[in-house]
């Protein structure tokens, strides 16, 4: 198999219209031969992204082959440089030949665009204006891409500073192609100190929001504090893996990598551990407590778990659902939460799943609804209730490895009442969404890591958005101060101050100052925190890789 033979294939190639033999001797020459890779990676992204729109929009057209291969040239002479010729055929290739492939492609997109009014996809439907409403919802509204930024002409009114305490979107005018945001640099010296119990000005409340509010970056937030003592740190469980940890009443819950779950005494200190498992115990990946004071633990391969007994003789009483024998979707958990009506949610791989213990048709206790566009290596990666039978859904979408990046996931809002209604937030343009703080005034604090490695230039995100009640402000991870772009967690105090877990330390905004703990200048017993959560009495608890920490200013 040559280049000119894969050149001519690679669309059936990609359609899957070859024989098994044939297609196998192409993928072994374009293992071989980086330019027709690219070629059949941009044929297969052709099909990827515009398949579903022509579907949608025209349903199963039927072209005769040779009004295929016309449009097919067209689309290739457009997006594909052509090979340098001699002399004065250099001259029609470079002039004639694009002016014509131009215009081809101007009169199919002349032809096909009215039939796409109708209904755009979920990225183009992020920047219209939807009808008004009676009621319009305080809440973020589809916002699929960021954009790029023109900034306005200067006012005389000094422009505000974006802070997490309160971040405010400079005021721009939007362009119509997707933007790349660099990130800022680093403050060359975050000196750490312990947080203040200054408060902060509270914020606006929540206003009714228009479809296709951007996100803004942020610019780089300044103050280091200086270092000074101050907090009590608390070790449990050192040297042992903490994934997650939640708070019960006087009791502390940590989810182990090795399949247990403790359950810590906060006050005399005992403590008891449960393995969920016992033949094939799998990594606790999310805690929660519904409304009847339970707890549940989601695994990331053994299904979910709910202790609803616990008797002083037998020991406790942990009821396992699957996918065999409650309808779990997958068995693969990674993320629970628990609405304000007491309903129980669980995020697995293409689907969120709702506890409906009454409801069991078919010997199933689970009701599953999927991720629109979810594929079979698409996760659920966070959850967040905001009311009853309305929940955040963070989504880390599938993996492409010509890029070596994740690709297709984001932030979307699920509101289940008569039927399932999905809609779009934030696209992975952010990261990959690792946690959800959702704070009592409605507005939102979004934990991202990039799409792929650190070190691939494709990798997108890695940071905190925020949601204000008005505007999306971006965090960018090393612009803002943060020590990496793997965030895992945030959480908010009651005194606007933000608690933002990474795998290199913990760090707290306050205002537009920050300070960053890890274990060479405090008590933390790792920097590589997997999870955080506040107490009620003001303490902070953090799961780490090597131990739980408890930080109390008290």
């Amino acid at each position: 198999m040559n280049c000119q033979q894969v050149h001519k294939l690679k669309e059936a190639h990609v359609d899957g219209r070859l024989p098994e033999a044939q297609s196998q001797r192409i993928e072994a020459h374009l293992a071989t031969c980086p330019r027709c890779a690219a070629r059949v990676a941009l044929a297969r992204r052709v099909q990827q992204e515009l398949a579903p729109t022509l579907q949608q929009a025209i349903g199963d057209p039927r072209l005769s082959p040779a009004a295929e291969a016309r449009i097919r040239a067209q689309l290739w002479a457009a997006v594909e440089p052509s090979r340098p010729q001699f002399t004065w055929r250099r001259w029609i290739t470079w002039g004639v030949a694009p002016a014509l492939a131009l215009g081809a492609v101007i009169l199919l997109a002349l032809a096909i665009l009215p039939l796409l009014t109708p209904q755009l996809p979920a990225t183009q439907q992020a920047f219209i204006t939807p009808p008004a409403r009676e009621t319009p919802a305080p809440s973020p509204s589809a916002v699929a891409l960021r954009p790029t930024w023109t900034p306005l002409p200067p006012t005389s009114t000094p422009a505000p500073t974006a802070s997490p305490a309160g971040p405010v979107a400079t005021r721009s005018v939007l362009r119509t192609q997707p933007a790349t945001v660099a990130p800022t640099s680093q403050p060359t010296q975050p000196a750490t100190v312990a947080p203040t119990s200054q408060p902060t000005q509270p914020l606006a409340s929540p206003q009714p929001t228009p479809t296709g509010v951007p996100v803004t970056p942020s610019a780089v937030i300044a103050g280091a504090r200086t270092p000074t003592a101050g907090g009590t740190w608390k070790r449990y469980l050192e040297g042992e893996s903490v994934t997650c940890v939640i708070r019960r009443g006087t009791e502390a819950w940590a989810g182990m990598a090795n399949g247990q779950v403790v359950r810590l005494n906060t006050v005399d200190g005992e403590r008891a551990r449960y393995t969920l498992n016992k033949d094939a115990p799998a990594p606790v990946t999310s805690l929660a407590v519904d409304a009847g004071d339970q707890v549940w633990a989601a695994t990331s391969g053994q299904g979910a778990f709910v202790l609803t007994a616990m008797d002083a003789t037998s020991g406790p009483t942990w009821q396992a659902y699957t996918a065999a024998n409650a309808g779990l979707s997958t068995d693969a958990v990674h993320a629970l939460a628990v609405d304000a009506a007491g309903t129980v949610w669980c995020g697995t791989a293409g689907f969120v799943n709702r506890f409906t213990p009454k409801d069991t048709r078919d010997g199933r206790a689970w009701q599953s609804f999927a991720v629109p566009g979810a594929g079979p290596d698409t996760q659920v990666t966070a959850l967040a209730a905001a009311a009853p039978d309305t929940l955040w859904v963070g989504v880390r979408g599938r993996y492409l490895t010509e890029t070596a990046t994740y690709s297709g996931g984001g932030l979307y809002r699920l509101q289940v009442e008569d039927s399932p209604a999905w809609e779009k937030v934030l696209s992975d343009d952010v990261g990959i969404v690792q946690a959800i703080f959702v704070r009592s005034d409605g507005h939102l604090w979004v934990a991202t890591s990039p799409t792929g490695d650190v070190t691939n230039p494709r990798a997108r995100g890695g940071g905190v958005v925020v949601w204000n009640g008005k505007d999306w402000t971006l965090y960018e991870a090393l612009g803002a101060g943060m020590p990496s772009r793997h965030v895992v967690g945030v959480v908010v105090d009651a005194q606007g101050r933000a608690w933002i877990a990474t795998d290199r330390g913990l760090v707290v905004y306050e205002g537009t100052q920050y300070t960053v703990y890890q274990a060479a200048n405090s008590g933390l017993v790792s920097d590589n925190v997997q999870a955080i959560v506040l107490d009620k009495d003001g303490s902070t608890w953090l799961a780490t890789d090597a131990g739980l920490c408890r930080l109390s200013e008290q």
